[in-house]
């Protein structure tokens, strides 16, 4: 897709579920990112890419993936496939800033009870 200026690679398919193939393929240990606007993924490649024999399992792995899924380019995918493609479909795009920010911050929430610096910092001292 596109005219890359560097080391990555994406792709794109009317058959099947794109995001499918892109979970199907990290479970194989590759490392592939969604894309949206059109629904497509892309491969970053790096120096690791180069060792002997690397891209040819990148190709037969692939390979195997989309005739797997060319069987049933209907089947269900699964949460997070489906939850990364449903995001395009909202037409609102402000409401997907404000999703993610709530998503963020459920993990990198503070509500945690801590002692006080002051407590922190003399709680394991040895009295002299």
């Amino acid at each position: 897709m596109g005219k890359p200026l560097l080391s990555v690679v994406a792709f794109t398919s009317d058959k099947f579920d794109i995001y499918q193939l892109s979970e199907n393929l990290n479970k194989r240990g590759w490392s592939l990112n969604n894309l949206q606007f059109p629904a497509s993924i892309h491969i970053c490649l790096t120096y690791c890419h180069t060792a002997e024999g690397v891209a040819e399992r990148f190709v037969r792995d692939v390979a195997e993936e989309v005739e797997f899924l060319l069987k049933d380019p209907n089947m269900k995918v699964s949460d997070t496939v489906a939850l990364y493609g449903s995001a395009q479909q909202i037409p609102d795009r402000s409401l997907i800033q404000e999703i993610t920010a709530i998503y963020l911050d459920t993990f990198y929430s503070t509500e945690v009870e801590v002692d006080p610096p002051s407590q922190l910092c003399t709680k394991n001292r040895k009295k002299t």
